[in-house]
């Protein structure tokens, strides 16, 4: 029995695998490239000399590929990581100290992942301290139990999936504990990740966050806690921070290439997305393991933001209590804001917080959407239209708006030429809501990024996620 495919489908599924196969092969050769510039003399020897060896967890699905050193012999600022190395800081006064910042193209939850370790030397050459990195923040290993050395190269447990360091697995479990389903449930989660070192030169854009988030799916683990596996990080893997600094942006930018072709529309992962007018919605979404909640917002009453429940037009819950619960439960938030007010308490409550990573804001008028903007300009924005057209993709970039939110769920008004103009300008797609299940299937082979559905259809979208019992719960008031 043979299956007939249609020409065109058939050839664009070809050229899509073609492009992959071929960003592939650059990848590799990119990493060859820069292996080769590293560098003979003094700082190397040393370098490879107290290079860390990392004990990795069995269950580990990334290796690092590349190590950036630099070796300060006077006080200084880091090149890689917002510290200031002092040589007196370390628990002996120290001579030398080493940083190596460890590149890996892959954290479970992101593309781009650089941990560091700081090693400090006495002027006999013995190490007299240790540092790392730990989720943004820098840990004392020594503080934390005894180091293990495998001649003069430290031992380093390596988180699973997230390559922070420690002296004890205990550290790792508690942080999972903190957060269920970091290495599971939240596979990619975060897209691309752009620190401010490369603000200016590593590309992110809604679709890439996309392409990231369905690739990481893939390697979904839960950790065996066994650390077996032992890196050492020898001299062929050593280079000059500034060698590494240079290359890490077109890295990136050859894994988004290679994702453009690897990730087709049956595996494109959307932002499944829930409406919700009440708190009952928002903690259904939440036992359901939907990715983010879409909600509408009024300032009018007392000027404080409420919830909007647009079946019976009420005002139903204060605000700041279901942000908080979704940013603890790790549920995205994409707020419709409807007034002046909501935005001016909106502005107040984040310029006390860092709420970006999973809060977006939206509206259906351009004034207002500016004005979001220039408040929060680090928020991602999304202007609401009810179809596409070239002027209203135009409009959106000149906007500087992440997304478009098309509120007509027609098949034939979100085609894949509409679709890929879109993407083509760097913008994101969200569709809904969603009323009925045919809709919702006619939509979910093309690459829209973010799906929003009524309450009806919350258990249509497909989760394959751990049940709600494995999942953070919300802890909400009832309306």
């Amino acid at each position: 029995m043979h299956t007939i495919i249609d020409g065109s489908i058939s050839t664009a599924a070809e050229n899509q695998k073609n492009q992959s196969v071929f960003f592939m092969d650059l990848i590799a050769t990119s990493l060859s490239k820069i292996l080769e510039s590293a560098q003979s003399g003094i700082d190397l020897e040393l370098a490879s000399q107290f290079a860390p060896t990392l004990l990795l967890d069995n269950k580990e699905p990334f290796r690092p590929q590349v190590v950036g050193y630099t070796i300060f012999r006077e006080d200084g600022p880091s090149p890689s990581f917002p510290r200031h190395i002092h040589r007196l800081a370390s628990r002996v006064p120290a001579e030398i100290v080493i940083e190596y910042a460890l590149w890996w193209d892959w954290d479970i939850n992101h593309l781009y992942e650089l941990e560091h370790v700081w090693i400090y030397l006495d002027q006999e050459k013995r190490v007299v301290g240790l540092e790392s990195s730990w989720h943004g923040s820098i840990r004392d290993l020594y503080k934390q139990g005894a180091i293990k050395f495998d001649g003069c190269h430290p031992l380093l447990l390596t988180s699973p999936g997230k390559h922070a360091f420690a002296a004890d697995s205990r550290h790792f479990k508690e942080h999972q504990a903190k957060y269920p389903g970091i290495t599971s449930k939240y596979a990619g989660i975060n897209g691309t990740e752009q620190p401010e070192l490369f603000a200016q030169t590593l590309k992110r854009t809604p679709v890439s966050d996309r392409l990231v988030h369905s690739y990481l799916n893939r390697f979904a683990f839960e950790p065996s806690w066994h650390f077996d596996t032992w890196i050492k990080l020898g001299k062929g893997m050593l280079v000059p921070w500034s060698a590494l600094e240079s290359w890490i942006p077109g890295r990136v930018g050859l894994w988004h290439c290679f994702l453009e072709g690897e990730i087709g529309p049956l595996e494109y992962r959307p932002l499944r997305t829930a409406l919700c007018s009440s708190t009952g919605d928002i903690r259904r979404a939440g036992q359901l393991g939907l990715d983010m909640v879409m909600l509408n917002v009024t300032g009018r009453k007392f000027g404080l933001p409420y919830l909007l429940d647009g079946y019976r037009n009420k005002l139903v819950t204060n605000m700041l209590a279901v942000l908080r619960s979704c940013y603890k439960a790790r549920i995205g938030v994409y707020l419709i804001l409807h007034d002046e007010r909501s935005i001016r308490w909106l502005t107040w409550l984040l310029g006390r917080q860092d709420w970006s990573d999973y809060l977006m804001l939206g509206s259906d008028n351009e004034a207002r959407l500016l004005d979001i903007k220039g408040r929060l300009p680090h928020y991602r924005t999304v202007i609401i239209r009810e179809r596409l057209s070239p002027e209203i993709i135009q409009g959106t970039s000149e906007l500087r708006a992440s997304y478009i939110h098309i509120r007509s769920v027609h098949a034939n008004d979100l085609n894949e030429s509409w679709i890929q103009q879109v993407h083509q300008a760097g913008i994101g797609l969200i569709a809904g809501p969603i009323k009925r299940v045919d809709e919702l299937k006619a939509l979910s082979n093309r690459k829209v990024d973010a799906l929003v559905v009524e309450p009806d259809l919350f258990s249509h979208l497909d989760i394959a996620y751990p049940k709600s019992n494995e999942l953070p719960q919300l802890e909400l008031e009832p309306s």
